[in-house]
């Protein structure tokens, strides 16, 4: 398939490879909730509690602009965790849609979206919400979004009035996740805390992992090292 083809090859990011040539301007408008300008960065203290308490540094940057044969927008997203990379993703807009047909796992395993997930609207409404599905049943855990209410959200960064999307996954072998998510208008998320739950015959495990937003800024991609990973058994040469 032609678009899942130029994914692909949107990943290599330190080869440099793509389907045209990168467009190194901003699509979106200075309100979004999810500004998607080329070295848009964003860095997060994250905590993560287990069965052991983690910290760690967070950063999600904007790495790569292409165009598909369809005219659409690619933009490559990298995460990574104390400079380890362990998510990647492409994103592409459909009206006030932000999508998300595929990612990638630090491990490099493929996870396509089929139909492509509506990961976030770029302007939202208290009790707006959308669900996604799996074409064919099963084949992964249905997820529910709603825009549950609007606050102040208090980060190392500052307050920021943001907007609160809540997704929850739908129980899969023995795993139960809920993931909310605060975002501000032209900043990008905020704060991000989740929960997973696994269970087994004999007992409940329960993580739980929060990011709070401590710096913001444009760079060039070629400055970001999140940038100039790419997941484990993909090729970068």
């Amino acid at each position: 398939m032609a678009k899942l083809a130029c994914l692909a090859a949107g990943l290599l990011v330190v080869a440099g490879f793509g389907c045209n040539s990168p467009q190194n301007v901003d699509e979106t408008d200075p309100a979004s909730l999810f500004p998607l300008s080329l070295g848009n960065r964003w860095v997060y203290e994250t905590r993560i509690t287990g069965p052991v308490v983690e910290q760690a540094t967070t950063v999600m940057a904007v790495c790569r602009l292409e165009t598909d044969a369809d005219g659409d927008r690619l933009h490559l997203i990298s995460t990574c965790m104390d400079d380890q990379i362990v998510h990647a993703q492409i994103l592409y807009r459909i009206g006030d849609s932000i999508v998300e047909p595929v990612s990638f796992t630090g491990g490099g395993e493929q996870l396509a979206r089929d139909p492509p997930l509506v990961l976030l609207r770029t302007r939202l409404q208290v009790g707006d919400q959308w669900r996604w599905a799996p074409a064919r049943a099963g084949e992964r855990p249905a997820e529910w979004y709603r825009v549950q209410n609007t606050g102040l959200v208090l980060t190392p960064l500052g307050r920021f009035e943001a907007v609160r999307v809540v997704m929850m996954q739908l129980p899969r072998e023995g795993t139960l996740a809920g993931v909310e998510r605060w975002y501000a208008s032209g900043i990008g998320m905020v704060k991000e805390s989740g929960t997973l739950t696994i269970v087994n015959q004999n007992n409940a495990a329960r993580l739980e992992i929060v990011r709070l937003l401590v710096a913001v800024d444009r760079q060039s991609p070629d400055h970001i090292p999140c940038c100039q990973r790419a997941p484990a058994g993909m090729s970068s040469s």
